[in-house]
């Protein structure tokens, strides 16, 4: 195997997992190893050393805070995303907001539509 690792990592956003999603997540995360042919290191320790590099296979979207602390600088180091805030993971493409009071913090100003077409499916 080449120089990497491929582990698992639980987060702060994710939620409790069934025994066949951890064996799901653990089996995906194995496979991602062997196409990047890197070690497989089963779940993340944090008091442990791993050799770089090292790519996270985390069970749900990560927080920024989150993912500087693991050593995670861009998209190459896990299989997954990144968010500022949690109610971020759940929008993709929003509404407009109600009213101003409805405006969170970490909110992005809306978008005009138009601009999202290549990005986004019509309907």
């Amino acid at each position: 195997m080449g120089g990497g690792m491929v582990v698992v990592y639980f987060g702060q956003l994710g939620g409790r997992l069934t025994a066949h999603q951890k064996t799901m997540l653990e089996a995906d995360a194995e496979a991602i190893s062997g196409i990047k042919g890197y070690t497989f290191g089963g779940s993340y320790e944090n008091a442990r050393d791993y050799p770089p590099p090292l790519y996270f296979v985390p069970d749900d979207t990560l927080l920024v805070q989150e993912s500087e602390k693991l050593g995670i600088g861009h998209d190459q180091d896990l299989f997954g995303g990144v968010v500022p805030h949690p109610f971020v993971k759940t929008k993709s493409v929003t509404h407009r907001l109600v009213d101003e009071s409805a405006e969170r913090a970490g909110q992005a100003p809306v978008v005009d539509i138009a601009e999202m077409k290549e990005y986004v499916y019509a309907g």
